[in-house]
């Protein structure tokens, strides 16, 4: 067997060996002071570009490698990373969120007091219908042609 052969032989069965090495994690992502499940948390393989979302549920399958790190981050909530060598195969993996402590101080809210009818397109356009609601009547053309659209998914 020539060298080539060789090189190419052993780079498929380490690659082949690295990617059956990766297991599947199970789990479930809640917020922490409500218990409640969060849909939607990214969860991504430290490292890497791969990752996953959780469901409606807040249940999560993800593949990786036991000696690997899952990072699970969420708008509102503080990013947690966790080693999957803690966790054992087979066994649900419980994550718990906890909210960001960011807090408005104050709002105001206040009402504009004038409206103004100038320069505003919205009322412009609104007006050149009206000027035009005689000419554009189905009623005053001669003929009129409609074409039918369906969209195909």
């Amino acid at each position: 067997m020539g060298l080539s052969k060789r090189i190419l032989l052993s780079v498929l069965l380490c690659v082949t060996a690295a990617f059956s090495y990766a297991e599947t994690y199970i789990g479930l992502v809640t917020d922490s002071i409500s218990g409640e499940t969060l849909p939607g948390i990214s969860i991504q393989i430290e490292g890497t570009m791969f990752g996953d979302i959780t469901d409606f549920d807040g249940n999560f399958s993800i593949n990786a490698n036991p000696d690997q790190n899952l990072i699970f981050s969420f708008l509102g909530y503080n990013s947690r990373t966790i080693s999957l060598k803690k966790y054992p195969l087979g066994r649900k993996i419980n994550i718990k969120l906890q909210p960001t402590d960011y807090q408005l101080e104050e709002v105001q809210v206040t009402a504009k007091n004038s409206y103004s009818k100038k320069n505003n397109p919205a009322v412009d356009l609104i007006r050149r219908i009206i000027a035009e609601k005689n000419d554009n009547r189905m009623e005053g053309c001669k003929y009129y042609q409609r074409d039918t659209y369906e969209q195909q998914v």
